[in-house]
């Protein structure tokens, strides 16, 4: 049976999902990947914790992009698995939908604007021996720092090789055990197939109480795919 839970704890788990993209060396891709770079526009998160390990497999052994788009704008939807983590000790997994809107034109224009917007919702796992199920959405809006993408062009060859990188970052106020605290998430990563089909990387976060001590966080794989 699914217990409903306050913003509070659920804040926690995911917050964390992003703070430190280069520094997480992935909590929990799962295993068997697929071949590099095709398939067509994805879905939205995944339904389970294995779904998610698959996906992300396959996403992350796409070949990089090398021809993003420089104009225009695009949906992207995917899913956040993180470790929750309660000091040292890992108290459980958590789940949750992406969704994002990508500026690619504004990014090139100018890669510290904020090109990229969305939320992080549906949030669902396991802690301890219960399947929760969190109330309330992470967004970029409510984060201090902005989310956005690097689009950079090389030349090699004769040819413009143009990629692309990304680093989305969410907050909201969230409740556990009836305190009340910031919760930030971040996701780090890069683009891959073609086009800009599709981007993956770490996730890290934390929530903060109101004391300013952080005593869960959380660590993981994320990956989105243009709709």
């Amino acid at each position: 049976m699914f217990k409903r839970v306050s913003m509070i704890r659920t804040g926690a788990l995911i917050s964390a999902t992003v703070a430190l993209a280069g520094c997480l060396g992935g909590g929990g891709g799962g295993s068997g990947a697929a071949g590099g770079g095709g398939g067509g526009a994805g879905g939205g998160g995944a339904a389970t914790a294995g779904q998610h390990d698959t996906r992300f497999d396959q996403i992350s052994s796409m070949i990089p992009t090398t021809d993003m788009p420089t104009a225009g704008s695009a949906n992207y939807a995917g899913s956040v698995k993180t470790i929750l983590n309660e000091g040292n000790t890992p108290i459980g997994t958590l789940l949750g939908d992406i969704e994002l809107q990508l500026s690619f034109g504004q990014a090139f224009a100018d890669a510290t604007s904020q090109s990229v917007s969305g939320r992080v919702h549906n949030i669902r796992g396991t802690v301890g021996d219960e399947d929760v199920t969190y109330e309330n959405e992470l967004t970029t809006a409510a984060a201090g720092p902005p989310s956005t993408m690097n689009i950079s062009q090389t030349s090699v060859a004769g040819m413009t090789l143009t990629t692309g990188a990304i680093m989305a970052n969410f907050a909201g106020d969230v409740t556990l055990d009836g305190e009340t605290g910031q919760a930030n998430l971040m996701l780090g990563g890069a683009f891959a197939g073609s086009g800009g089909q599709a981007a993956h990387g770490p996730a890290a976060g934390s929530w903060w109480r109101p004391g300013g001590v952080s005593d869960y966080s959380v660590g993981g794989t994320w990956y989105i795919e243009r709709q």
